[in-house]
């Protein structure tokens, strides 16, 4: 593994100093796939091996499960699967499970009559008839609660359902892409997720691979998030060093895409006289340590929030579930989540925002 990483830096710094007083390594053009709707970058073998499963499912109606971790780009692969389909002049709409209340988002998959309860003075349509014809994609769709995933479930098998207050039966022609970042299965065990829910969920699973087993695919997306933000923010973005490459490819991600993201944004804005230096958060946490001088003694506050810490990070962050950091800690999940908030325990991504 070592040997792998030391070719890698290597390679990049080799290619950065060849690029250096040519062309610009960070904003020269970018390679992109020939066929329309994919612009997911990356050419490392986990990833194409997604594309060519994400190439034959395409053309079909068959329901797609998009399972990874947070911040893998599930959502970019659930439009490319709609752009490379024949519903593709038709609607992509879109409904995260988890950011709508559960007493909603029955109305919003299903939509209601005017009088169906207090406030609704008009007739509205759901999801699933604002995508007929085209694609419906549900995401963090392990977050529907259970009262809720019969009536998916019999859309998905019979393309029936009834606005709420209304008895008439109507038909839907979608096609459901759905995600999640838990896993479902376990959720099944927990009798938190129904069984035939799942399996009708499950007839092509694609599992998106986490960054830090892409590496390869790390320069390019710097590239790309330079050469988009400096743009947006009229900089002139030319020279960025080997180093700084090279500690972005040795980094974990746990937040994935959209943690790189959200670091190459910052260096954007910060960067001076055209150099990108952009900082993985764990060196940025160092430097903020020594500028603070030398440390003090510490805490059973800091020995706890370093003990929650190493499981969150064994256990790339899952709170909940068998191997949640929950059940290695020996505490509950809630207990888990009240001591995370009180010692200001967040993940790395939102702590970036």
């Amino acid at each position: 593994m070592a040997t792998a990483m030391q070719e890698l830096d290597r390679s990049y710094r080799s290619e950065l100093r060849d690029n250096r007083l040519g062309e610009r390594p960070v904003l020269r053009a970018l390679s992109r796939a020939e066929r329309p709707g994919r612009e997911i970058l990356g050419q490392s073998a986990a990833l194409q091996t997604v594309l060519t499963q994400l190439d034959l499912v395409a053309p079909t109606d068959a329901t797609v499960l998009l399972q990874g971790e947070t911040g893998t780009g599930k959502e970019l692969l659930a439009r490319a699967l709609h752009t490379l389909s024949a519903r593709h002049t038709r609607s992509f709409v879109t409904l995260n499970c988890a950011a709508i209340p559960s007493g909603l988002l029955e109305s919003e998959l299903f939509g209601y009559e005017k009088g169906a309860f207090t406030g609704a003075l008009t007739q509205r349509l759901g999801r699933f008839e604002l995508a007929n014809g085209g694609t419906l994609f549900l995401d963090e769709i392990g977050d529907l609660p259970l009262d809720l995933q019969p009536k998916l479930l019999r859309v998905l098998q019979e393309h029936a359902f009834e606005r709420l207050g209304s008895s008439r039966t109507l038909y839907t022609n979608v096609r459901v892409v759905a995600a999640t970042h838990r896993d479902l299965l376990a959720l099944v065990h927990q009798q938190q997720f129904r069984e035939d829910l799942y399996y009708r969920l499950h007839v092509f699973p694609l599992t998106v691979p986490p960054l830090r087993e892409r590496r390869e695919d790390i320069p390019l997306l710097v590239r790309h998030f330079a050469q988009q933000y400096a743009h947006e923010l009229h900089k002139d973005i030319g020279h960025m060093p080997a180093e700084a490459m090279a500690a972005l490819v040795r980094y974990d991600w746990p937040g994935n895409v959209r943690e790189l993201q959200n670091v190459i944004e910052r260096a954007v804005i910060l960067a001076t006289n055209g150099v990108l230096c952009p900082q993985v958060p764990e060196e940025s946490l160092v430097v903020c340590r020594a500028a603070a001088g030398a440390p003090r003694a510490q805490t059973l506050d800091d020995a706890m929030r370093a003990h929650i810490l190493d499981a969150l990070r064994s256990t790339n962050w899952v709170v909940s579930g068998p191997h949640g950091a929950a059940v290695r800690l020996g505490v509950k999940r809630t207990t888990l989540a009240a001591r995370m908030e009180k010692l200001g325990i967040c993940r790395p991504q939102m702590a970036m925002a």
